[in-house]
């Protein structure tokens, strides 16, 4: 059985309002413009940026943040995923 893929999940929250997932994405790249619209209502008050070894992201403002991470898929892959089709 061949490597499952990675996917990447956008993510919004706040201390207030909890967490949600806004998005899951291929790729990184696939994930930028959605990213950037998550995070632009913080604009004027981001505190802190970050960015992990594994590639994840992170936008913090206050209590409120955007975050980009990294998850293998699990379970069994139909075929054509694992073939990349």
């Amino acid at each position: 059985m061949s490597t499952l893929p990675t996917v990447w999940i956008l993510t919004k929250g706040g201390i207030d309002v909890g967490e949600e997932i806004r998005g899951v994405f291929w790729s990184k790249d696939d994930a930028k413009a959605d990213f950037l619209e998550a995070a632009d209502p913080f604009a004027a008050r981001i505190d802190g940026v970050w960015q992990d070894g594994d590639g994840a992201l992170r936008v913090g403002a206050g209590d409120d943040f955007v975050a980009l991470t990294p998850h293998p898929v699990q379970g069994q892959a139909p075929r054509e995923l694992e073939a990349g089709r």
